[in-house]
């Protein structure tokens, strides 16, 4: 295994595989020993930071996080980098959804997720299930904050995502966030982005990390690193980019920790 300094790894489809929602109990300590070892690990996640911090609550202040698909990076509770999205393309996006039929909006904040559902039960599947942070407004179009990340809900799949591909090319980057779900950002923005810039803070080098995942919106990040790696669930273009595969991001972790 290689001398590396810095592990990103996804969280759903890779360290949560089989729709789980919470984390395995090893995993906790393998991210321990790893950093003993001198290795930091950064979840690298469309999830929101609250929602990371809870899954990873055990070590929660001994790692770092890049959230909302690379909208945003934490580290030891500091901000690295924030991104913002044009208010009015934001509003293009909530616009098109609202017309679509039963698909549904959620808007990323810092510290929790907007939504107006069409459908009570989209709220409760968020603040149930995945366990995220939800406020219902009464207007997307008039937040507060900035934009970010505006997801795409489609509870019945979303696809390849061409419809919205189309309906936004060139405007923003939209990308599949598993099964059910499409993410728009800024354009440019992805986890790979994040991670850049994450590491020039942190003064390491892109070959010195090595970042593990499965879907489409992994694709940056893995082709950034000096080591990438995939599960062996992983879509078929992704698991091409791999130089390691493995079964369960444990496994990999035991082998990173016995090399």
């Amino acid at each position: 295994m290689p001398k590396i300094k810095l592990i990103a790894s996804d969280l759903d489809g890779t360290m949560l595989l089989n729709g789980a929602q919470s984390l395995q109990p090893d995993a906790f300590d393998y991210i321990q020993r790893l950093r003993q070892k001198g290795i930091l690990f950064f979840a690298a996640s469309g999830r929101p930071y609250g929602n990371l911090q809870r899954l990873f609550a055990p070590v929660k202040e001994q790692i770092g996080y890049i959230c909302e698909n690379g909208c945003f990076s934490f580290f030891h509770g500091r901000m690295l980098h924030r991104e913002r999205m044009d208010r009015e393309l934001g509003r293009d996006i909530i616009r098109a959804v609202t017309q679509r039929g039963d698909t549904e909006a959620m808007v990323a904040g810092v510290m929790k997720e907007y939504i107006h559902p069409k459908d009570m039960n989209f709220y409760h599947y968020l603040i149930d299930v995945l366990k995220y942070d939800v406020e219902i407004i009464p207007d997307l179009l008039n937040i507060e904050e900035d934009y970010m990340k505006i997801a795409i809900y489609e509870r019945e799949g979303v696809g390849d995502g061409r419809y919205w591909r189309d309906l936004f090319r060139g405007r923003c980057a939209v990308v599949t966030s598993g099964l059910v779900w499409m993410d728009t950002m800024p354009l440019d923005v992805n986890k790979g982005s994040a991670l850049a810039r994450v590491l020039r803070e942190l003064g390491i080098s892109p070959q010195e990390c090595m970042a593990i995942g499965d879907n489409e919106n992994d694709k940056e990040m893995l082709e950034l690193v000096g080591y990438p790696a995939t599960v062996r669930s992983a879509k078929p273009d992704i698991r091409a980019i791999a130089r390691t595969e493995t079964d369960t991001v444990e496994h990999l972790f035991q082998k990173i920790l016995e090399s």
